[in-house]
């Protein structure tokens, strides 16, 4: 008896691949699973909190940072977009409590990241640089501390896909892949999107929520 079709698949996937050690006599088996309303409900209840905490967090980028939050929020949707590409690819990912959860987990993580790595150009502004310098320095100099995020949630997802099994298995694939696709991203497509807004309307400091300076 199995709880959902992705455990079955999971299993199926894990059978054929020889990475389960069993035997059959019969020629063919029937696989039954069970499904739970409470489960499905908490699931769907969890996707909701997930798409709130992104487009709140996303509210809070553009709202503190303006443009250079607007260009983050558009590089995160593209990491997530891309990881769920390749999500609904693997057999062996099953979504769940859990899974969900640590996709909330990424989408803070990513928070954090980017708040850290924008306050640094914004305080390169207020010292004197003009916004190329600052965004280019800014950029520079809180990407070792961006990237310790990154590596650290990189580390305990393939720590969690390599020991863990099925669900535990399914958070450790979505922490890495997460991990990955928004550090490309954070650190270097959403400085590209902030240099092209930049070059499009270089008069228009303000809605970078920076001034415009002379170098120091």
């Amino acid at each position: 008896m199995f709880a959902s079709p992705e455990v079955v698949d999971t299993y199926y996937y894990s059978l054929r691949a020889g990475m389960i050690p069993v035997a059959f006599e019969a020629d063919s088996i029937d696989v039954v699973y069970t499904s739970s309303q409470t489960a499905g409900i908490t699931n769907v209840l969890l996707l909701i909190v997930s798409l709130v905490v992104f487009v709140a967090l996303s509210a809070l980028l553009v709202l503190k940072f303006k443009a250079m939050g607007a260009a983050a929020v558009v590089a995160s949707s593209i990491a997530v977009m891309v990881e769920l590409f390749f999500l609904q690819a693997m057999n062996w990912v099953v979504i769940g409590v859990a899974s969900m959860i640590s996709i909330i987990f990424m989408f803070i993580i990513n928070y954090a990241a980017i708040t850290i790595l924008l306050n640094k150009v914004i305080s390169q502004n207020k010292i004197g640089k003009t916004p190329e310098t600052s965004v280019e320095d800014g950029f520079n100099k809180s990407i070792k501390q961006v990237s310790l995020i990154y590596g650290t949630t990189l580390v305990v997802g393939l720590l969690f896909a390599f020991i863990g099994k099925v669900e535990l298995c399914a958070v450790g694939t979505i922490l890495s892949l997460g991990a990955i696709f928004l550090a490309v991203t954070t650190i270097f497509l959403t400085r590209l999107i902030i240099n092209l807004i930049y070059s499009i309307w270089p008069e228009k400091t303000h809605v970078f929520n920076l001034n415009k300076r002379e170098d120091a």
